[in-house]
């Protein structure tokens, strides 16, 4: 929201995607940390669980946040992206690429009806639903390899740290 209201929402995308990584590790984290704190006895599907539940809320958070988000506040993300989407299909020398890499000539369509094929698409898949359906599947996939990843390291390799 900050990066929105101060005109930078899309510019510094990638900066939003690198903290979602670090909350995603702060929350394993915490879960983790959790656990260690309650004195139950480490068992490594006991920990994913407790690991993957606390990603799990906060993927739903995230991506009913990014629904809400591109469907109420930045309404107009979406006519952006297709704008550009539009101008970069209209501007491409096709005659330039090779044959094989030419979609007119692969697909035997003229320009026009490439570029609405195109934008027909596009335009499924940019709406808030499918962006924010991806980005809780995406979370959950990064959550549960980060989740493998830091109980390995709990249980085998830092032993010595977490014990009492």
């Amino acid at each position: 929201m900050v990066f929105f209201y101060l005109g930078f929402g899309e510019v510094y995308y990638k900066y939003l995607v690198s903290i979602n990584l670090l909350f995603i590790v702060l929350v394993i984290g915490a879960a983790l940390y959790y656990n260690f704190k309650q004195g139950t006895i480490p068992f490594f599907p006991n920990e994913m669980k407790s690991a993957m539940r606390s990603i799990s809320v906060y993927a739903i958070f995230i991506s009913l946040f990014m629904f809400l988000y591109y469907q109420a506040i930045d309404g107009g993300f979406f006519e952006r992206k297709l704008d550009a989407f539009r101008f970069e299909l209209e501007n491409t020398d096709y005659n330039a690429l090779a044959d094989i890499d030419n979609p007119l000539k692969v697909l035997q369509l003229n320009k026009e009806d490439f570029v609405a094929r195109e934008m027909e698409k596009a335009q499924s898949f940019n709406t808030p639903f499918a962006w924010s359906t991806l980005t809780l599947v995406g979370i959950m996939v990064v959550g549960l390899v980060y989740s493998l990843v830091m109980v390995f390291l709990k249980l085998k390799l830092l032993p010595a740290v977490f014990r009492k």
